[in-house]
């Protein structure tokens, strides 16, 4: 779930116990809140976005949740993870990504969120190999990777990269098929 749609859906005048419903009547379960960008080193103001490409992007691009409203989303819908995503970012520093997402983690902690970091080509977290350095080197327990083989294949990863990763450390997998 998106959390600037389920916002969206509580500013329009539904509840959480409302949606929880709709998504039990539906046997859908939600696992993962997709995702948190803001408050990542790195990340451009959309404010500086040419109008072109701020046409056609999503409103939560534009106006990408925060903590809070994840956080939030997880809670009310029964999710267990946060997708956390540098989308359009910058790379920076190793250790100062790895300041950030820790942090992200020790606050996600006491909700009972794992954090789970995705790569994606020209951006904060470009490839499954800094990603995995970041997740070592933030060091906390919650933080895991979020495999998109879309991403994976974008990024010239293979199988080899899957293989090598250290134990556990896939949190949850997206399966992408695009060209």
């Amino acid at each position: 779930v998106r959390p600037w749609a389920f916002g969206e859906a509580l500013r329009r005048g539904a509840t959480a116990v409302g949606l929880r419903k709709l998504l039990a009547d539906a046997g859908v379960t939600v696992t993962l809140i997709d995702g948190l960008s803001s408050g990542l080193p790195g990340m451009p103001d959309p404010a500086s976005m040419d109008g072109e490409t701020r046409a056609r992007m999503p409103p939560d691009v534009l106006e990408p949740p925060g903590e809070e409203l994840c956080f939030r989303t997880a809670g009310e819908l029964g999710a267990g993870m946060l997708n956390v995503a540098a989308y359009r970012g910058s790379q920076v520093p190793l250790e100062v990504m790895a300041d950030a997402i820790g942090g992200i983690c020790r606050r996600a902690a006491p909700h009972g969120i794992l954090v789970e970091l995705e790569f994606l080509p020209e951006s904060g977290i470009p490839d499954i190999g800094h990603a995995v350095r970041l997740i070592e080197l933030c060091g906390e327990a919650n933080c895991g990777l979020t495999l998109d083989t879309f991403h994976l294949g974008r990024s010239g990863g293979g199988a080899e990269d899957i293989r090598g990763l250290p134990g556990g450390i896939i949190g949850g997998i997206q399966i992408g098929d695009r060209d």
